[in-house]
């Protein structure tokens, strides 16, 4: 029996485009795309074949975990040729009356849109419905920082927590919180003018603490030690020898700046909730560690530190990512730009004009 393959496009070009792309991957002996493939098959083809090869451990987890629980038994038995938009969007409506956040369920949806862009690719699809449902809408978290003398005071209060020099190269230096868990001693220069390279971050995967890859290839970055955090880091070192004389044959060795006290790798919600308790316990309001990332580069742009230094300093990939979080930090440098017009327009209220 002989089936016919539609071939799908917003024009003629495109559906020949297609239509050639087939016929070449006829010639050259590729497996050619069954369009009876469900959105479960396509699916866990893309995890297994282009996220695991391409993407970090821990990036493969967390999708396969939100295609097992949420996509393949919402989605999984509908045939990806037949996939409309009516139907994601039922799926995502339904995972926020479930209770998942806005903002899971745009990850869910991005994930989906991400398999079918392969899928499309493949000639299997005309068009990617997820990219035609809107995403829920999400309120933006809104960053607390502090003042620098308030933050001053919590840096103070925190120093008898074992972990406080993490907090405070977290402030310092914008790391984030697998680049400092992931952090090891043989990329610290505490010597003469000192340094801090980030070269790889702790993530769980399968349920073990392991190493793996930076986020961008931008995270990867050396970073000068102002003089206060190489004396933190200092300390610190001094406090986790004495540790692992304590611990004796105890004691794992992995070279880690930030440890349990036996030298195992930390957690991050082991670090999240000890800070966050360490706060509580000197009375001081909720904060999320990543705040105090947030708050680094708030500190800097403030003080007039340009936003492609901050960029580099946090290893963000782009500026516009930078200038989105952190721009309304300047509104200094908006009054400084618009008091121009007084000397472009002045004459307009002057009487001068006719």
């Amino acid at each position: 029996m002989v089936r016919r393959k539609p071939f799908y496009g917003a024009a003629q070009a495109e559906v020949r485009r297609k239509l050639t792309a087939f016929r070449s991957e006829l010639d050259r002996g590729l497996p050619v795309p069954d369009d009876r493939i469900t959105v479960a098959q396509l699916l866990d083809d893309w995890l297994q074949n282009e996220v695991r090869p391409r993407r970090r451990p821990a990036t493969y987890t967390s999708y396969a975990s939100h295609v097992r629980n949420h996509l393949i038994p919402g989605l999984g038995k509908v045939r990806v040729a037949r996939l409309s938009p009516a139907q994601v969007e039922h799926l995502l409506n339904k995972k926020i009356e479930e209770g998942l956040s806005a903002r899971t369920v745009d990850y869910i949806r991005a994930i989906l849109r991400r398999a079918l862009q392969r899928a499309e690719r493949r000639g299997m699809v005309g068009r990617n419905v997820a990219k035609l449902v809107e995403s829920p809408r999400q309120e933006r978290y809104r960053v607390y920082v502090p003042p620098p003398d308030e933050m001053n005071r919590i840096m103070e209060a925190l120093r008898s927590d074992r972990l406080w020099a993490l907090y405070f190269v977290a402030l310092t230096l914008g790391l984030r919180s697998g680049e400092l868990r992931g952090l090891r001693w043989a990329n610290v220069d505490l010597d003469l003018v000192g340094s801090l390279r980030v070269e790889e971050s702790m993530q769980r995967v399968n349920g073990s603490l392991e190493f793996a890859p930076l986020k961008t290839d931008q995270s990867r970055r050396s970073l000068p030690i102002p003089t206060v955090t190489r004396d933190a880091l200092s300390e610190h070192r001094v406090r986790q020898e004495r540790e692992r004389v304590f611990a004796g044959r105890r004691w794992v060795g992995k070279d880690l700046v930030f440890t349990t006290t036996i030298g195992t790798p930390l957690d991050a919600s082991t670090v999240v909730h000890r800070f966050q308790r360490s706060l509580a316990d000197h009375g001081f309001s909720p904060m999320r560690l990543h705040d105090l990332r947030h708050a680094c580069a708030s500190y800097l742009v403030s003080r007039g530190v340009e936003l492609r230094m901050v960029m580099e300093i946090l290893g963000h990939s782009q500026i516009g990512l930078t200038a989105n979080l952190y721009s309304h930090i300047l509104p200094g440098a908006s009054i400084e730009a618009l008091a121009n017009m007084d000397s472009l327009f002045g004459g307009a209220v002057t009487g001068q004009l006719t």
